[in-house]
């Protein structure tokens, strides 16, 4: 199983790079909340998040990064509700388990 884990980081380019020389991934965990155009450098927007996971020809995207500290000026639940409906517009699957809920990484469905 290949995973990739993102820690902050503005999108670019270097997503497409990475899915070309390291994919297809099973499951990209990509940080998803706090954004804020004076943020955009550290911090992606939620298109940006989903393109990503895409570009990295991930099979599953698990939203990262959100509603732990609300330090945007977005309430702190818009990020998981605005991910779910953009990855659902794209065709991509998700994965949004509740906070201490198990998951397992080996038996991943559709639409996690």
């Amino acid at each position: 199983m290949s995973n990739f884990l993102l820690g902050d980081g503005g999108y670019s380019g270097t997503f497409k790079e990475l899915g070309d020389l390291y994919g297809p991934f099973d499951i990209a965990f990509i940080e998803n909340g706090a954004y804020n155009a004076d943020w955009s450098q550290v911090h992606m927007f939620l298109p940006e998040t989903v393109q990503a996971n895409i570009d990295l020809k991930s099979k599953v995207l698990f939203p990262i990064h959100w509603s732990k500290f609300d330090l945007s000026i977005h309430p702190w639940d818009e990020p998981i509700i605005r991910i779910t409906k953009e990855a659902d517009k794209r065709n991509v699957d998700i994965a949004t388990p509740m906070i201490g809920e198990v998951f397992d990484l080996t038996n991943l469905p559709k639409n996690a």
